[in-house]
């Protein structure tokens, strides 16, 4: 992921952005992770009640500190675009949840309307 982040602009501008691209990568993909395990032990309902909400709060609060749309720095950065990934997982819960955390909404669709995701979105194989 840093490699093509760096090859695509997607990257920190300087290394203490970069270090904290990484860590909210990290925290997404611990995120990621616990879906998984609350899929597998049936406590779905807990995790999309409790733990998820209690990190998009964390990532809502960053974004408001950050005070421009994005999770560090002046551009969009790879953490930028797994977080609004993320939201797919929502499913049925999405527009809920998303209306609790208007920051984070507000990226999701800045992402999905960048027109190569659009693209890829819109043409993507059914899986």
């Amino acid at each position: 992921a840093r490699y093509l982040a760096a090859e695509f602009n997607l990257d920190g501008r300087n290394k203490l952005e970069n270090g904290l691209i990484d860590m909210y990568g990290a925290q997404l993909g611990d995120l990621f992770n616990a879906y998984g395990s609350a899929i597998n032990n049936n406590q779905t309902e807990s995790f999309f009640n409790q733990i998820w909400p209690q990190n998009f709060q964390f990532f809502e609060d960053r974004m408001a500190f950050n005070k421009n749309g994005f999770l560090v720095g002046k551009r969009l950065s790879w953490a930028d675009i797994y977080l609004s990934q993320m939201t797919d997982f929502l499913g049925d819960r999405k527009e809920d949840m998303l209306n609790r955390f208007p920051l984070i909404r507000a990226l999701d669709q800045r992402v999905r309307s960048m027109p190569m995701i659009d693209n890829w979105i819109q043409t993507r194989p059914i899986t």
